[in-house]
């Protein structure tokens, strides 16, 4: 997993923050890196700072905030009276999923702002799950299932903030044993994600994207370079700033650009 915040790319390898990479420089950063605040958990981006939520068994879950210039990672807020199963950036707040720990069978879902030190709560998912992925699309919270057991496992969930509620999208077109979702060329993509030698027996389903303006997923075709997405780290570079520096430096002679295809 890769994360940017200004010109620094932060790499993750399973849960370990490994190397931080000057994008604009193009040099590695040397600096000795900080254990995790725990071992399963969410690192995410919010107000140029690094967040990582704690993934926990009880009520007393942690967010923790990575302070770049002392190199250390501080606890600022727990969960309570709910378990986090699943956690994302918001506009400005820490968007979490859970359960309750008088219930593991009820849902509930919250919002951090880290600058007020609150916490709201807000509407559950319609559909209760155990196990499942969340992803931020258009300043909206996907919930893809994870567990092709479960019920509806072909229905994503969104929650649309200015509204306040969930809505559900058309289920998709197949049945992902292990699904995974990422956001490429400003389109939801999902996919199978097994390893490759588990693709050796298996028929494995094509990934497809969410075709918005048509409300329809779309299976992408074996000649897109998205079609074994799977194999790819993918990193969005929305910072004007940083886009800048990199496309200046992109039109020195002798550096050339290869356009990709879309989705």
């Amino acid at each position: 997993m890769m994360l940017q915040i200004g010109q620094h790319i932060y790499m993750f390898e399973k849960e370990s923050m490994v190397d931080i990479f000057d994008i604009v420089e193009e040099v590695w950063l040397e600096r000795e890196l900080p254990s995790m605040p725990s071992d399963d958990g969410w690192t995410i981006t919010l107000g140029e700072r690094l967040y990582h939520i704690e993934q926990s068994t009880d009520s007393n879950g942690m967010i923790s905030r990575y302070d770049f210039e002392s190199n250390i990672w501080e606890i600022i807020t727990t969960s309570r009276d709910y378990t986090i199963m699943g956690g994302v950036a918001l506009k400005d707040q820490i968007f979490v999923v859970g359960c309750s720990d008088e219930d593991d069978e009820v849902m509930m879902c919250q919002a951090y702002n880290p600058e007020k030190n609150t916490w709201i709560s807000l509407p559950a998912p319609n559909i209760n799950r155990e196990d499942y992925l969340l992803l931020t699309y258009h300043e909206q919270v996907l919930l893809i299932p994870a567990n092709h057991f479960e019920a509806h496992p072909k229905i994503i969930e969104v929650y649309n903030p200015n509204q306040n509620t969930w809505i559900s999208l058309p289920e998709l077109p197949f049945q992902y044993l292990h699904p995974k979702a990422v956001i490429v060329d400003d389109k939801i993509l999902v996919y199978e994600n097994n390893e490759e030698e588990g693709r050796r027996y298996q028929e494995v389903d094509p990934p497809v994207y969410w075709d918005e303006s048509a409300e329809i997923w779309k299976i992408i075709d074996k000649s897109s370079p998205w079609f074994h997405i799977e194999r790819y780290s993918v990193l969005l570079l929305d910072d004007s700033r940083v886009v800048k520096d990199i496309t200046a430096k992109g039109r020195r002679p002798g550096i050339k650009w290869e356009r990709i295809f879309t989705v």
